[in-house]
């Protein structure tokens, strides 16, 4: 069903999702429907862990959910991941990323993506949702969307010198977690997203955006 997230890079957790996503690569949204609702007990739940050559370990939660949690967002992040007796219980949030699918639309709806940036900003810890529908096709290989990539921390200093701007600020903005392509990105608040469109002059035209709250 999101088998697209194979080959969405993610600079934070995992450089590349297939692995991740590659349980799912067969099951469609109804049949992902009629297994969150079997008798197996959260059959499409995934706990992932990367050790860093560092010795850190980066964790990975994803979670389904069927039932509708906008109206109960607080609720439902406090038994799923602050109570010590929730098996999907986070002891290091800023090694953490969250992934939360849901059937209830997610893209024009603020609160998630309050909640989302609220968390960030409290805790470090990075949570996304999205409507499980909108992942049928990957967004990002959709014609209309230009490619959107993330500029290593290293390169921005030479990014502003080759752009003559003092500041990061100076960029066009693109909204944290608001941006589906920002979400697919795991990009963060302070984060540069180059955009690579297509140009009937140049051939290529390059764009960069800061990711803002």
């Amino acid at each position: 069903m999101i088998f697209f997230l194979e080959v969405v890079k993610h600079s934070y957790l995992f450089w590349i999702r297939k692995d991740m996503m590659l349980p799912y690569e067969k099951f469609g949204p109804w049949e992902v429907e009629s297994m969150i609702q079997s008798d197996i007990k959260n059959s499409l739940h995934m706990h992932l862990s990367q050790k860093k050559e560092s010795n850190s370990v980066k964790n990975c939660i994803v979670i389904y959910r069927l039932k509708r949690v906008k109206q109960s967002l607080p609720t439902f992040y406090n038994e799923t991941f602050v109570d010590e007796t929730s098996e999907h219980f986070i002891k290091d949030f800023e090694n953490t990323e969250v992934i939360v699918i849901l059937l209830e639309p997610v893209n024009t709806v603020d609160v998630f993506h309050n909640f989302a940036l609220d968390k960030y900003m409290s805790e470090k810890l990075r949570i996304s949702f999205f409507q499980a529908y909108s992942l049928v096709n990957n967004p990002s290989e959709h014609i209309l969307v230009p490619k959107h990539e993330i500029v290593p921390s290293e390169d921005v200093s030479a990014l502003k010198k080759n752009l003559n701007i003092q500041s990061i600020s100076n960029l066009p903005f693109i909204r944290f977690h608001q941006d589906i392509q920002v979400r697919l990105l795991g990009a963060v608040p302070g984060d540069i997203i180059k955009i690579t469109r297509p140009s009937s002059s140049s051939g290529v035209e390059l764009m960069y955006r800061v990711c803002i709250a």
